[in-house]
């Protein structure tokens, strides 16, 4: 699942964005439950391979609700 999120480097162009930009965070699962996100996506990376966006709360209910007991998101 991707996060939107204020990111400062994209991890799959090596882009930086000092100011910061609107991009993604990929969000995986651990062994032990956590969801946090592993690598940033900046929003060219995000426009050109068309990445569907979720809020950080929509990705929270999601986990809350699909997950596997002892989920929990760490972002």
């Amino acid at each position: 699942m991707w996060v939107q999120e204020t990111v400062y480097q994209c991890d799959f162009t090596d882009r930086e964005y000092p100011r910061g930009a609107l991009g993604a965070g990929a969000v995986a699962r651990g062994n032990t439950g956590r969801h946090c996100v592993v690598m940033w996506a900046g929003p060219e990376y995000v426009a050109k391979n068309n990445i569907t966006l979720m809020s950080k709360e929509e990705a929270r209910e999601q986990i809350d609700n699909n997950g596997s007991e002892g989920d929990y998101a760490d972002f």
